[in-house]
C-alpha cells in the first residue's frame, strides 16, 4: 500500500504534516552536523597542530562545492523529486562522517568535508523547501517553520557530540554521528513526497482525502493542468528583487556559519573550557527557537521587507556584543540577537524566495540564490582564521561582520512587490 494512504487512510490528517513532522526531524539531525563542526574544528586543532588558517580553509571548500552544488541540486530536485535527493543525500553524508573518523592528514580532512558538503548540498535545504512550498501555500510560513525549528533542537545533541568527542575522542564520535545519521534519516526520507497532486490532494489539504467523486477529480486535474506560477531561472537572475534577497540573506548566513566555525575555539580563547563553550554552541542552537516559532506563527502575515530589516539590525547588534565574549552578559546578549535573527531567517528565506520568485522553478531558483554569496561564504572562515593568526584574537573580524550586517539592513527596503509572468523579466 502507498505510504500516503496507509499514512491518511484511517485519519483525517493532511498527509504534508507527516511530511512536516519527518522534514522536522531531519533538520534537527542534520543541523547536529553543521553544528558539530565547531567541536571537531578545535578538536581537529589541538590533535594535529594544524593552524586556525588552514583548518578554517576546509569550511571554504566546503563553501565553495557548496556554491557549486547548489544549483544543480535544485535543478535535481525539479526533476526526479525530494524524496529521492534525501535519500541520497542522507547516504552520502553518513558515508563522509565515517570516513572523517579514519582522516591522519590535512588533504584528507578537506576532502571529507567536501563529501559530507555534498550530501548536505543534495539532500538537506532545497529539497526539504521544495516539498514544502508544494505542499503548503496559506500555511506556508507555518509549516517552514515548523521545519526549521528542528535546527534549535540540534541544541540538545550537541552536549551528547561534545562528550563523545570527550570522552571516546573525536574518531569513534565521527563513527557514531555517521552510523546514527544512517540509521534515523533513511526511513524518515520515505515518508517525502514532492507535489500533492499526483497523491490526489491540492495544496494545505484542499482537496480532502475523504472528497470523492467528479469535484475532487476535476480540482486536482486543474491544478494538474495549470502549473506553479513564478519566475523562470533566467527571469529570477534579472530581476531586482533576487539580487536584493541573494546578496542579503547570502552575507547574513556566510557571517553566520563563520561565526558557528570559530565560534568554540574563540570561547576558548576567551578562558571558557571547551565543555562550556560548547554549552554556549548549545544555547546558541536552542536559542533559534526564539525567531522560529514566532515566525511559524505570524510569518504569514508579516511584511517580509521589514522583517528582514529588524533580522538584520539584532544580529549587528548581537555580533558586536559576541566581540566582548569575556562577559557572560554580553554573551546573553549575543545568544538572544542571534536566536532572534538567525532563528527567523532560515523559513523566511525559502518563504522569501516563493514570494518573490514564486514556485513555477522554486528548487531551481533556489540553487542559484547562493551564488553571489558564494565569495563571501569562502572567504569568512578564511578570514576569521587570518585574524587570529594574526592578531591572536578574533575581534576584528566579529566587528567586521556586524558591520556588514548593519549595511544589510536599509537594502532590503528596496525590494519591489512580486509580478509573476511569462514576460516578466525585471
Amino acid at each position: 500500500m502507498d505510504l500516503v494512504k496507509l499514512a491518511t487512510g484511517r485519519r483525517k490528517v493532511f498527509y504534508g504534516w507527516y511530511i512536516v513532522a519527518a522534514c522536522a526531524t531531519l533538520t534537527t539531525f542534520l543541523a547536529t552536523v553543521i553544528f558539530s563542526y565547531s567541536i571537531y574544528f578545535a578538536a581537529l586543532r589541538d590533535a594535529f597542530g594544524w593552524s586556525s588558517t588552514s583548518t578554517a580553509a576546509a569550511f571554504s571548500f566546503q563553501r565553495a562545492q557548496g556554491g557549486i552544488a547548489q544549483p544543480l541540486a535544485g535543478f535535481l530536485v525539479d526533476r526526479v523529486g525530494s524524496r529521492r535527493m534525501i535519500f541520497v543525500g542522507i547516504c552520502i553524508v553518513g558515508l563522509g562522517f565515517v570516513l572523517f573518523s579514519r582522516i591522519n592528514d590535512l588533504w584528507q580532512f578537506y576532502v571529507v568535508i567536501l563529501v559530507i558538503s555534498l550530501g548536505m548540498s543534495i539532500g538537506f535545504a532545497s529539497p526539504f523547501n521544495a516539498a514544502l512550498v508544494n505542499w503548503f501555500r496559506k500555511g506556508r510560513s507555518r509549516a517552514l517553520g515548523l521545519v526549521w525549528s528542528g535546527t534549535p533542537l540540534s541544541g540538545l545533541l550537541l552536549p551528547i557530540v561534545a562528550v563523545l568527542v570527550i570522552t571516546l575522542g573525536w574518531r569513534d564520535a565521527a563513527l557514531i554521528s555517521g552510523i546514527t545519521i544512517w540509521c534515523v534519516g533513511l526511513p524518515l526520507a520515505l515518508v517525502v513526497r514532492h507535489r500533492p497532486e499526483p497523491y490526489g490532494y491540492l495544496p494545505d489539504g484542499d482537496a480532502p482525502p475523504e472528497a470523492a467523486g467528479q469535484e475532487r477529480a476535476s480540482a486536482v486535474q486543474r491544478a494538474q493542468a495549470q502549473p506553479a506560477t513564478g519566475l523562470t531561472v533566467r527571469q529570477a537572475i534579472r530581476s531586482r528583487s533576487y539580487w536584493i534577497l541573494s546578496l542579503g540573506l547570502g552575507a547574513e548566513g556566510a557571517v553566520t556559519t563563520a561565526l558557528l566555525i570559530h565560534m568554540v575555539a574563540y570561547l576558548k580563547a576567551s578562558g571558557l573550557s571547551i565543555g562550556a563553550a560548547s554549552a554556549v554552541l548549545s544555547a546558541v542552537a536552542l536559542s533559534y527557537f526564539l525567531g522560529r516559532l514566532p515566525f511559524a506563527a505570524v510569518g504569514d502575515r508579516l511584511d517580509k521587507r521589514k522583517l528582514l530589516v529588524a533580522i538584520f539590525a539584532f544580529e549587528a547588534v548581537g555580533f558586536v556584543a559576541f566581540g566582548f565574549a569575556d562577559h557572560i552578559w554580553t554573551i546573553g546578549i549575543f545568544v538572544v540577537a542571534v536566536g532572534l535573527g538567525h532563528g527567523a531567517i532560515v523559513p523566511l528565506k525559502p518563504a522569501a524566495i516563493a514570494d518573490y520568485m514564486g514556485t513555477r522553478s522554486f528548487a531551481s531558483v533556489a540553487g542559484v540564490f547562493d551564488l553571489p554569496a558564494v565569495a563571501g561564504g569562502i572567504a569568512g572562515p578564511v578570514i576569521m582564521g587570518l585574524v587570529f593568526d594574526w592578531r591572536g584574537d578574533y575581534q576584528l573580524a566579529i566587528f567586521g561582520f556586524a558591520a556588514l550586517m548593519a549595511l544589510m539592513a536599509p537594502m532590503t527596503l528596496m525590494l519591489r512587490p512580486a509580478r509573476f509572468g511569462a514576460a516578466h523579466s525585471s
